[in-house]
């Protein structure tokens, strides 16, 4: 399989901005879980909940019923980073 000039360049740039926001979270300027809702806001609430149904991302729950639903970070980071590659690899 051979890696075109965009898919490298896209690679690049995803690859750059999931160090950053590692960075950031071992640095604790960031928190290292998203709240389901900042989930729905960087991806589609779709593809967030079918990524969730299907395994591919964990739901994190401390608390009783009413506790928020939280999703770890880096996670979803690779997820989207993932999703964002397989759309441009045809």
């Amino acid at each position: 399989m051979e890696i075109t000039p965009t898919q490298l360049s896209i690679l690049i740039h995803s690859v750059s901005i999931m160090a950053t926001k590692q960075t950031l979270v071992s640095l604790g300027v960031i928190p290292q879980t998203l709240s389901l809702t900042e989930a729905y806001k960087l991806g589609t609430r779709r593809a967030v909940d079918r990524a969730i149904k299907e395994g591919q991302l964990k739901r994190i729950k401390k608390g009783g019923r009413t506790a928020k639903i939280k999703i770890n970070r880096d996670e979803f980071n690779q997820w989207q980073l993932t999703n964002e590659l397989l759309t441009y690899s045809d």
